[in-house]
């Protein structure tokens, strides 16, 4: 446990350290939050303030850019300078060093997401509507699914440069189709199709069930199940394709 905890304080710390992952992952959605909050301030969708739910994608904005696009490309330009192949030669784990990878990207997403509940709550009236638990259930869904999507990309990839370019044109595309910043029913038949594959509809459908209106687990579920599909396969490509070296 003492080196599994230094892994998380290690992960924890490389990220407060890197500007470049820090400033998207954990500022932009800070910034898409007071934004939008601030340019639909006093409207809503029935008695729902618009904020909750522009929270709601701001959340699915930080997992995904943390535990995905943060992950992936940082996993491969370890690979790509050495680290892993060192590691590889050192007395640490292999389940070890990847359950770090894990539990300090949980971490810093649930920072995020209590950072701009805060600043949703305090100049923008946010609320939750739905109970701890679920939405807890929730998140940590979200969060794995992407983990493992990080994951599975690193493994893919053959240098930093593809990773990279990789996980910005499978990320933004996904951010915007998946219904957090657009209404899918407005979008072209052919996209959304394309969005209702994507691992980050399933997400914001699932929070604004429950996050926002309220509501049991068992009104998600089919949202719910699609998201262990994603996450049960892209762990399956990434036992196969992660290498050290």
């Amino acid at each position: 446990m003492k080196v599994l905890c230094r892994e998380i304080v290690t992960g924890l710390r490389l990220y407060f350290r890197d500007r470049h992952a820090l400033i998207p992952t954990a500022g932009l959605p800070i910034l898409f939050l007071i934004l939008f909050s601030y340019m639909h301030r006093g409207q809503s969708r029935g008695d729902v303030p618009f904020v909750d739910y522009v929270f709601v994608s701001v959340i699915g904005m930080s997992i995904g850019g943390t535990a995905f696009l943060n992950l992936s490309i940082a996993l491969v330009e370890e690979r790509d300078v050495g680290i892993l192949k060192r590691l590889r030669g050192t007395p640490l784990r292999a389940w070890q060093f990847l359950g770090g990878k894990v539990l300090s990207s949980s971490l810093i997403i649930f920072m995020q997401v209590l950072l701009c509940f805060a600043v949703g709550a305090v100049f923008f009236e946010l609320r939750i509507r739905g109970a701890l638990l679920p939405s807890l259930a929730i998140l940590v869904i979200g969060i794995l699914t992407f983990l493992n999507m990080g994951f599975c990309l690193a493994g893919l990839m053959k240098n930093s440069k593809a990773a990279e370019a990789w996980a910005l044109a499978l990320f933004f595309p996904m951010l915007f189709l998946g219904g957090g910043f657009t209404q899918i029913e407005s979008l072209p038949k052919s996209l959304q199709r394309v969005a209702q594959v994507l691992p980050l509809t399933h997400f914001h459908n699932a929070t604004i069930h429950v996050f926002v209106e309220g509501e049991s687990l068992g009104t998600c579920i089919s949202d719910l199940l699609i998201l262990l599909g994603w996450t049960g396969v892209c762990f399956a490509v990434a036992v196969i394709t992660l290498r050290w070296e």
